[in-house]
């Protein structure tokens, strides 16, 4: 009996282009092995979903639903972090006050932003930046808005699942 393997995508990609968008999830990723230069480390990850109103999915079990894309991040507000950037982007800035006691990342979760989506390195979209609305463009009604009472995603406890997979594999301590 034959074993027929194919490509099935879940959700097709964002196109490569500013869009209104919504935060519609915040997830703790755990820790992962990174590899910058050729030197691995540990790093604790989160991931941000936005859901974006001018694309819309053409097929499958999404048809109709607005498009996502997902950004991570490592789990820091330090100073050269790219989630600080991120944010101080999107909400003009991060208080003293944010950085000192912690942002509550999960905050995030139903507000709007100009989603700058970007062509990886890979030759993939991906989130480049996230900015304030321009004044007077409307916000939209998400299709998923995450509920904080539930359990993550299944690909969000896949991904942790692998991550402590790869973590015990590459002999690296958080």
């Amino acid at each position: 009996m034959p074993l027929i393997i194919k490509d099935e995508k879940r959700f097709e990609e964002v196109s490569i282009n500013n869009h209104i968008g919504i935060c519609v999830g915040v997830w703790d990723l755990g820790h992962q092995v990174s590899e910058y230069k050729g030197e691995k480390s540990v790093k604790r990850k989160i991931v941000i979903r936005w859901e974006v109103n001018e694309d819309i999915e053409s097929e499958g079990p999404y048809k109709g639903k607005k498009k996502t894309i997902n950004g991570y991040y490592t789990h820091s507000l330090g100073s050269l972090s790219n989630l600080r950037k991120m944010l101080t982007s999107w909400l003009g800035g991060l208080t003293d006050q944010d950085v000192k006691n912690g942002f509550d990342v999960e905050s995030l979760v139903g507000r709007s932003g100009m989603v700058n989506v970007v062509l990886s390195e890979k030759g993939t979209p991906k989130v480049g930046s996230v900015t304030k609305l321009p004044q007077g463009l409307q916000v939209f009604e998400p299709d998923t808005l995450k509920d904080f009472g539930e359990e993550p995603p299944e690909w969000i406890l896949k991904q942790r699942v692998k991550n402590a997979e790869e973590l015990t594999a590459s002999g690296l301590s958080s």
